[in-house]
């Protein structure tokens, strides 16, 4: 987990709604989905990493591996949820069902644990 050490200004730009930038990469991408087929933990979770940070903009402290685990910290709004967590299901993990919140003034952000079906 994290420890509030993240600057105010990027916690403030983190705080965001997923589903535009869920629309703008539905425009973007004209075929199919690719799922990389690796055969290592580490190789999907490191893929898992890079999309995550490539479509929906994730900050290095937005999303850490700890060996099987995938701590995702998400903005705790609108459907951001069920966004990640319907994205992660559709490349092999699963997420834990526990969830730490973390409130920063009225921003909140919340803990999604993830691992590999």
């Amino acid at each position: 987990m994290i420890a509030l050490r993240v600057p105010e200004d990027e916690l403030t730009q983190a705080f965001v709604d997923y589903r535009e930038m869920l629309r703008r990469r539905k425009v973007v991408h004209y075929g199919p989905e690719y799922i990389i087929e690796t055969e290592s933990l580490l190789e999907r979770q490191n893929a898992l990493i890079d999309e995550l940070k490539c479509i929906f903009k994730f900050n290095d402290w937005q999303v850490r591996a700890d060996w099987t685990i995938l701590d995702i910290i998400i903005a705790n709004r609108d459907e951001n949820e069920r966004i990640i967590s319907d994205f992660v299901s559709e490349r092999g993990f699963i997420i834990i069902p526990k969830s730490k919140e973390l409130i920063n003034d009225s921003i909140s952000f919340k803990h999604l644990l993830c691992t590999l079906k």
